[in-house]
């Protein structure tokens, strides 16, 4: 029996380790995911507000009326940051915002930073006008999330002035947005010099993984712990105490104790299906949060961080799908729209960078009721967005559900007791099969826009495809 039992166990126990291994490098891969979904967030602040008109002029002259309508304490807070700064093109600080909490060391951040790309100047490079250079960095204090832009004007054009930085402290401020996002629980420790992940069991009911996080140069930056919970092994443990009484009844069994034995037996099968059962209630368990943190993570990587819709990465993927079926079916028709408002700089002129962001939250919701339930608005960066309108290869069709959104834009908006009222012009490009490249529709939608703005407010302008080869 003895035999027996270690043989049995053995096997047992090395299907529970593969098991749990399995779920542990789930949850290493989902932190992953989420550092870089952070990483992204930063990235998509940069990627707003350094190529912008008004932030170019604020570098070359330094005006006081940016600050204060840009620069202020709610903008760090609704974004979830702990630093803005801007650099003209000698690397030298025109303005910057700091998160005022001593305590988390966010006011020696700037310094910090400062002093880290003056000496590796990775963050201050940028090949062309819309890259974004996000990732970790190691400071005397501690780890940062950091992303960087050339600051250019609105339209990417230059030459460049600058470079806007974001950065957020890797301490339990961030831990905690990781935390939400991948429901596990960190800690940051001091890299070790090991680059690969590791898991270590820490007791009976927890194993400890740790994810070394490289720096922007690929040298360690910092290791972040994750608690695991250990239910599989402890279903494991119950598993082996039922084999340990059945096959020790097996041995006591006797003519006279058969039926003793035979209860035994029963209650131990039993218990055996019920412990299996929680096991298996624990994997669906498990599996749910899993899909669920995935599905998070996906959907934060399709969508824009500020107002929500899906974002240009999405809305190429859509349009993609939506060339090959008109290959597959010439009479599958649709049509996109390129969109942009005829005066947002207005807004952040005179009510400031908040209400321009909260005027691009309540535009967004309305591009969105205006669509059909077949169709989908994106928001591409700044003021501009697009529309794919499935189903609508026709003229008529693609007029109509323009006309509705163009409307739905003229009603005026209420920004914090501020009444505004804002136009949109448009570029229409309607599909054909002979042109069965993505970009080149959507670059036709771009030039109509174009021709639509020099039109005038409030306009809608037909694509020449010849206009955009």
């Amino acid at each position: 029996m003895a035999v027996v039992y270690l043989a049995t166990s053995a096997a047992m126990w090395r299907g529970f380790d593969a098991v749990e291994r399995t779920v542990a490098i789930e949850d290493m891969d989902r932190l992953r995911r989420a550092l870089r979904g952070e990483q992204a967030r930063l990235g998509h602040v940069v990627g707003d507000w350094a190529p912008w008109d008004d932030t170019y002029r604020f570098v070359q002259d330094g005006n006081q009326a940016y600050v204060e309508r840009n620069l202020t304490q709610n903008v760090l807070r609704n974004f979830d940051l702990d630093l803005l700064s801007f650099l003209n093109d000698q690397a030298e600080v025109v303005g910057a915002l700091v998160w005022r909490d001593p305590a988390r060391g966010a006011d020696l951040l700037h310094a910090e930073l400062l002093a880290h790309v003056a000496e590796r100047d990775l963050l201050l490079r940028h090949d062309e006008p819309d890259d974004v250079v996000t990732g970790v960095v190691a400071l005397p204090r501690g780890p940062a999330l950091v992303a960087s832009a050339p600051i250019v004007h609105s339209d990417l054009t230059g030459p460049r002035q600058g470079t806007m930085l974001a950065a957020l402290r890797l301490d339990r401020k961030a831990l905690d947005r990781l935390e939400s996002a991948t429901r596990l629980q960190l800690t940051a420790r001091a890299p070790t010099g090991a680059s690969e992940p590791r898991l270590e069991e820490a007791s009976e009911n927890e194993l400890a993984a740790y994810l070394p996080v490289p720096d922007l140069y690929g040298d360690p930056a910092v290791v972040l712990r994750a608690a695991l919970a250990r239910p599989v092994h402890g279903q494991a443990q119950a598993s082996m105490r039922l084999l340990l009484l059945v096959l020790s009844g097996v041995g006591l069994a006797t003519a006279g104790g058969a039926y003793v034995l035979l209860r035994g037996l029963l209650a131990s099968r039993r218990a055996l299906a019920a412990s299996n059962e929680r096991l298996a209630a624990t994997a669906r368990e498990r599996t749910a949060k899993l899909r669920a943190a995935n599905a998070k993570l996906q959907h934060d990587a399709q969508h824009d961080v500020l107002t929500g819709l899906p974002n240009r990465a999405l809305f190429m993927d859509r349009l993609e799908h939506a060339v090959l079926r008109q290959q597959r079916d010439p009479a599958a028709g649709f049509a996109v729209m390129y969109l942009d408002t005829d005066k947002f700089k207005s807004i952040n002129d005179e009510l400031g960078h908040g209400a321009g962001d909260a005027f691009l939250q309540q535009l967004a919701q309305r591009l969105a009721s205006s669509i059909r339930r077949t169709d989908t608005v994106a928001r591409f960066g700044g003021d501009e967005f697009t529309v794919l309108l499935e189903g609508a290869g026709d003229e008529r069709v693609a007029r109509e559900v323009a006309a509705t959104i163009l409307e739905a834009v003229r009603r005026p908006f209420d920004l914090d007791g501020n009444t505004v009222r804002m136009g949109m012009s448009g570029g229409l490009a309607l599909s054909t099969p002979k042109v069965d490249e993505p970009e080149a529709i959507l670059r036709a939608a771009d030039v109509a826009l174009y021709r639509a703005k020099e039109a005038g407010p409030n306009q809608l302008v037909l694509a020449d495809f010849a206009d955009a080869a």
